[in-house]
């Protein structure tokens, strides 16, 4: 089986994708419109979503995928398309499909692997306005072919995912990877723990993100299942190297920590066993030392130098630490002040397990915002003093280390950070925590 949700084969998946060109080439000869169409995607089910993926591409159609399916998002990005793909909004389902003998008819699954035309994928983690990028269908390959090699895996194994399939990371390694490894995929997950039945009847490789990982450390429900979790993926964000390495022990294997970003593409891994341990870059990629930040060179990023938004330090060996990253200063009142720097100090701090600041307007300035998931600790705090003691007390803290000035002025304390699809923590849900 390809998918486990219908239960598809290979055959009748080639079947699904070969039907869905037809509608679409009959649509490029109603609306006679042969060039390259852009077309939004966007589907949860990830066998329909794969369906429409090969066919468009297999049309050489340039692919708009959106991060999420909220209208504003999609009415945004309707108006840069050609034509829409969506369970609700499709054009291309009422066509009647051009005869099967028109059309080529896949007898493997390389027959109908995507290889021309372009994909669109849209930033949607830490920042509040959604950015395209852009890549060709030959880089996205070259980087897959490089994960075959370091990732291989059984092939009587299942791909199970907490992460979605409209971002690079999810496309790439709770799809693409598993298609091309002949891993039945199961649908989306919504947490770790719900893969305990899956698990207890067959082997699988788990995608997930720091997100999820970390709810799933503090109660692994997985480890009696242990023994058919063949690999843990995390990415979308940095995983605590405490988080990583109690899940190492609980699992009894390191969690595969991949490093990179929907502009760079896959950059380096990592598996923590005992001790935090520096990055590996893929195979093909150079790191470099930079007095603005690390720069990158990568075959699936152009070739061309790449800054990006860490600080780090690369070792003799070509591995390379992260020091934080490079885009978080802000000024308060002329005050200059690193973001990282101060969530570091926060975080360090018995009462707090996770923090997150973020600037806010508030009547015609800027103040400092804090959201802070406590303790077990911090929460029995919370509940003998309250909030404003709670806050005070942290304050102080952080004034031993920076100006007044300086300071949170506002502080949550919900009882988990909100999270995307992929693990991601974005600003907007931030900034609603203080409306």
């Amino acid at each position: 089986m390809v998918f486990a949700q219908p239960q598809w084969s290979l055959l009748q998946f080639s079947e699904a994708v070969t039907a869905y060109r037809g509608q679409i080439q009959r649509y490029q000869q109603q609306t006679d419109n042969f060039k390259s169409l852009k077309v939004l995607l966007y589907d949860e089910d990830i066998a329909v979503f794969s369906v429409k993926l090969f066919a468009l591409s297999a049309q050489h159609c340039h692919i708009y995928l959106a991060a999420n399916d909220q209208p504003d998002t999609l009415s945004e990005l309707k108006a840069q398309c050609d034509a829409y793909a969506l369970p609700n909004e499709d054009c291309f389902s009422g066509c009647v499909p051009l005869k099967a003998s028109q059309i080529v008819r896949p007898q493997t699954l390389m027959d109908c692997w995507p290889e021309q035309g372009t994909v669109s994928f849209f930033t949607s983690g830490s920042t509040s306005k959604a950015r395209a990028v852009t890549k060709q269908w030959f880089q996205l390959n070259r980087e897959l072919e490089r994960l075959e090699e370091l990732f291989p895996c059984d092939r009587a194994s299942v791909s199970l995912a907490t992460v979605g399939h409209q971002h690079i990371y999810g496309l790439l390694f709770a799809l693409l990877l598993p298609l091309k490894q002949g891993l039945c995929i199961y649908p989306r997950f919504a947490y770790p723990e719900h893969l305990l039945p899956v698990l207890k009847q067959q082997s699988g490789v788990l995608v997930s993100s720091p997100a999820h990982l970390k709810r799933l450390a503090v109660d692994n429900t997985l480890v009696e299942v242990r023994q058919g979790l063949c690999k843990v993926f995390s990415s979308g964000g940095p995983l605590a190297d405490s988080v990583a390495l109690r899940l190492a022990s609980q699992l009894k294997q390191p969690v595969t920590q991949i490093y990179g970003s929907t502009e760079s593409g896959g950059i380096a891994w990592r598996q923590l066993v005992d001790e935090p341990c520096p990055w590996q870059p893929f195979p093909e990629i150079r790191v470099e030392n930079h007095s603005d930040g690390l720069v990158l060179y990568s075959p699936w990023a152009d070739d061309r130098p790449l800054l990006l938004t860490d600080w780090g330090e690369v070792l003799a060996d070509g591995r390379f630490q992260l020091l934080g990253r490079t885009d978080r200063t802000i000024k308060l009142e002329e005050k200059r002040l690193d973001l990282n720097v101060m969530e570091s100090r926060l975080n360090q701090h018995c009462w707090v397990e996770e923090c997150r600041l973020l600037p806010l307007n508030s009547q015609s300035r800027t103040v400092l915002g804090a959201v802070v998931l406590l303790t077990s600790e911090g929460k029995v705090a919370l509940r003998k003093m309250g909030n404003w003691q709670v806050k005070q007390q942290l304050r102080n803290y952080l004034h031993g280390y920076f100006e007044l000035i300086c300071l949170p002025k506002k502080w949550r304390y919900p009882s988990q950070l909100p999270v995307n699809t992929q693990g991601k923590t974005p600003l907007a849900e931030l900034e609603a925590l203080f409306d």
